[in-house]
């Protein structure tokens, strides 16, 4: 990135490849500090548990922390106030899945920068390796059976860890490290659970009323093009129609009220001819 070779490169180039290197080690580094925190005997381990949680979970949690501002707060409804406690149940559920996959992401990071390195400095083989979407969608599937394959090493390190701080629990960690560890057995029954697609309420049948109402709005919908498209603007629909204070026609072009018109008349000569 720095060197002769790396001169042609952009800077926001640069500064996107830094990016996503960081990005690959936020997943290990967070681990590694959580056991290391753990396992070190004269660590803070309630002090360096609680910065790897506000690191994972700050950024889901900022919809309901903007909400907390006092100029917001005094001004607040029932409704808002119903939404601040979704925003932080979202935020919740939302960190709660982060810290299950944290080992998963951690794993999947460092087994990518390995095989980069031994490619790169050692077999020098498969430097192009490269999987696409629908090739990596092929052998997937939402069977639980297939999330238990692929965090079967998740559950093996969670147990090992486990055993661990249960052979040599100092200071009371595995108190302290308990919960992380569940979550990090749990984990390919969570991701199985998000994974599923969403619940669908089945199609109910339009009633008279309902009928009746779109083929009103349909009606009226129609008649801005049949009254407002003249001669006067070329045979094209114009902007807006003002009714109040006094009927005015905004004599301007308009692509959404041009797509609009197009798809009216497609939709017309479709139902003519068949």
């Amino acid at each position: 990135i720095f060197g002769k070779e790396g001169k042609s490169i952009p800077c926001i180039s640069r500064w996107k490849i830094l990016d996503n290197l960081r990005r690959t080690l936020s997943s290990p580094a967070m681990l590694f500090t959580l056991i290391l925190g753990w396992f070190l005997p004269h660590a803070p381990h309630i002090l360096w548990t609680c910065f790897v949680i506000t690191a994972l979970a700050f950024p889901s949690f900022i919809p309901f922390i903007f909400g907390l501002l006092p100029s917001k707060l005094g001004k607040r409804k029932a409704s808002s106030w119903r939404a601040l406690v979704f925003d932080f149940l979202i935020g919740f559920e939302q960190s709660v899945i982060l810290f299950s996959l944290l080992m998963y992401h951690a794993l999947l990071m460092l087994d990518s920068i390995l095989r980069t390195l031994y490619r790169l400095f050692i077999s020098k083989r498969k430097l192009l390796e490269w999987i696409t979407v629908a090739k990596q969608n092929t052998g997937a599937n939402l069977l639980l059976s297939y999330f238990f394959k692929r965090h079967r090493g998740v559950i093996f390190f969670a147990i090992v860890l486990g055993i661990l701080f249960s052979l040599f629990n100092t200071n009371g960690v595995i108190i302290l490290a308990a919960p992380f560890i569940l979550l990090w057995i749990m984990s390919p029954v969570i991701a199985w659970l998000i994974s599923l697609p969403p619940r669908t309420d089945p199609v109910k049948p339009l009633t008279e009323e309902g009928i009746k109402a779109f083929r009103l709005i349909a009606r009226r919908t129609w008649r801005f093009f049949t009254t407002f498209i003249t001669k006067e603007d070329n045979l094209l629909p114009p902007d807006n129609f003002q009714e109040d204070p006094q009927p005015v026609v905004a004599h301007r072009s308009s692509p959404t009220n041009f797509g609009l018109y197009l798809l009216s008349s497609c939709f017309i000569i479709t139902l003519w001819i068949f």
